[in-house]
């Protein structure tokens, strides 16, 4: 549903915009002959903007502790998956997981511009798509909660997103720990599933839990409006662990040992 409520609030969005375009200056190319007509595309627009918002929110999901991700976040308000076959050993898809850079992920850098537009990157900036993008979020607001090789991995983080605001944390046990209910957590994971003669299942899951009622409508909103970049840069940074992992030079290096370990649940 999310993605629907996200068409919703795009779609009623450009529609706003397209309105206020035309009352401007009347597109009579569209159909759109007077002012007024402009005026009610903005109207609809904004109408279905606000619908994206105002359907109803998310509810709670339990999962069975069955992989890694399980023991951090076994209960969530928003999820997110995705999945692509890859034709390449565990390990070598691991140490791809562990390789890939910004740089390398397909439409990552002009979503990264959207979110705050300015004219090029400086070199510094430049140098860090060349760095593997794990090892970049592990040395901001992300920490590696567990990891067993060859199979999962999964980084953490907390904060108030809608707001800008993170928190600070220790390793896995401060993930755990951390009860206040105003902050969402959030759990990632890459995770390799052989299926044999030669090729891999690997998916990717974002959960998230807000206890707070108030807290979980922010996020919500919050959610609804980035859901369609974050759902590319998913899908795209599973290509790119494909076109890593699948080169026929690749050579399994050892994977990093950034960050905390834990062995898996059970």
């Amino acid at each position: 549903m999310t993605l629907v409520f996200s068409i919703l609030i795009w779609a009623g969005a450009g529609l706003a915009l397209l309105g206020a375009l035309c009352v401007l200056k009347p597109l009579r190319f569209l159909g759109v002959r007077s002012r007024t007509r402009a005026a009610g595309i903005v109207l609809a627009g904004v109408a279905c903007a606000a619908l994206g918002f105002l359907l109803p929110g998310a509810e709670a999901r339990v999962s069975r502790t069955r992989y890694l991700i399980d023991a951090f976040l076994p209960i969530d308000h928003f999820r997110e998956s995705h999945w692509e076959r890859m034709h390449a050993p565990p390990r070598q898809i691991f140490a791809a997981i562990h390789a890939v850079t910004p740089g390398e992920i397909r439409g990552l850098v002009p979503l990264l511009w959207m979110r705050s537009p300015r004219l090029g990157l400086t070199p510094a900036e430049k140098a860090l798509l060349r760095r593997p993008i794990l090892e970049l979020m592990t040395r901001q607001d992300f920490v590696i909660l567990a990891e067993q090789p060859g199979t999962e991995i999964v980084v953490g983080t907390i904060g108030q997103f809608w707001a800008g605001r993170s928190v600070m944390f220790r390793g896995p046990a401060g993930f755990r720990a951390f009860r206040d209910p105003r902050f969402a957590k959030v759990a990632m994971n890459f995770r390799v599933i052989d299926e044999g003669n030669g090729w891999c299942k690997v998916t990717t899951e974002t959960r998230v839990a807000c206890p707070d009622p108030r807290a979980r409508r922010k996020f919500d909103e919050y959610w609804r409006v980035i859901y369609p970049g974050s759902s590319i840069i998913r899908a795209q940074w599973l290509q790119a662990i494909k076109r890593r992992a699948e080169r026929p030079s690749s050579v399994e290096t050892p994977v990093s040992t950034m960050g905390s370990r834990e062995a898996p649940p059970g």
